[in-house]
């Protein structure tokens, strides 16, 4: 029979992966923060920092491409100022070891077991104390094995004093589900660095769930209150973000399908613009 406690780790990472499984298949200006709002099924009362980069051998990060955080902010000020942890950071402060070992490609630990010294002493682990945290659970996963400097990184902080994480329990429920993240993160973005003129705006996500309902273009203006010409705008900046030729090709990728030789008629891609 299953202890009480194993089933509510399994149901936790039966929702969050639920979560992760309904995250846009394509870039969007807020996926990240979508993503880590997935991750509080894991952890619903602490705040979630997370974000996508490129790390150098020694945990120093080369690049940040997006950031994204969430939790439960009875102050108000705590997930605002967490948005600056990934945003200014230069060096991470903790490593999970190769990623080459990681099991499926993911890892976690309590930075009191896997950064005893390094953590501590680090400007994460200050920006952490800052907002009244200093039990801190971290994971990493690779987006492609065969690219191990490029990672999803997630930081999930405990505000309350004396309540710690479970040595063995959080940071394999935070590392299997991570694995999910990382591939739903690939399916959005892809290989390539992400560029912001890259990611949807939020107009732009809402204009393509209508063509995705098979509206056309005027129908989208008189719903949204907009010109035609404006909505006309708004789907030729989806084509050219998703690299799609066509209606269907648009669809295809909000549906994570790729659509390789969709982009050959062109006919079908103005008809589709122009509603």
């Amino acid at each position: 029979m299953m202890m009480q406690g194993t089933e509510g780790h399994v149901s936790r990472v039966v929702e969050a992966t639920e979560a992760v499984c309904s995250l846009p298949a394509i870039g969007t200006q807020d996926w990240c923060d979508r993503a880590a709002e997935a991750l509080l099924r894991l952890f619903p009362r602490d705040l979630i920092a997370l974000a996508i980069l490129e790390v150098e051998s020694d945990a120093g990060v080369a690049r940040v491409e997006a950031v994204g955080v969430a939790g439960a902010d009875p102050r108000g000020d705590r997930v605002p100022a967490l948005r600056r942890r990934f945003d200014t950071a230069h060096l991470l402060g903790w490593w999970l070891g190769d990623p080459a070992s990681w099991r499926d490609g993911a890892a976690a630990a309590r930075l009191a077991d896997a950064a005893p010294r390094a953590w501590p002493t680090s400007d994460g682990s200050r920006q952490w104390a800052s907002l009244g945290v200093t039990e801190v659970l971290a994971g990493a996963a690779l987006l492609a094995r065969d690219d191990p400097a490029r990672l999803i990184v997630v930081e999930v902080g405990r505000p309350e004093v004396g309540r710690l994480f479970e040595v063995a329990e959080d940071p394999a429920i935070l590392a299997a589900t991570l694995g999910a993240v990382a591939r739903r993160a690939m399916l959005a973005f892809g290989t390539d660095r992400i560029s912001p003129a890259r990611m949807l705006t939020p107009r732009e996500q809402e204009v393509l769930e209508h063509l995705a309902l098979g509206r056309s273009v005027k129908e989208i203006a008189a719903r949204l209150s907009r010109i035609p010409h404006t909505v006309h705008d708004y789907v030729k900046a989806l084509h050219r973000k998703l690299q799609a030729s066509s209606r269907g090709a648009l669809i295809a990728k909000a549906l994570g399908h790729s659509m390789a030789g969709a982009g050959a008629d062109r006919a079908e891609s103005r008809r589709a613009s122009a509603g």
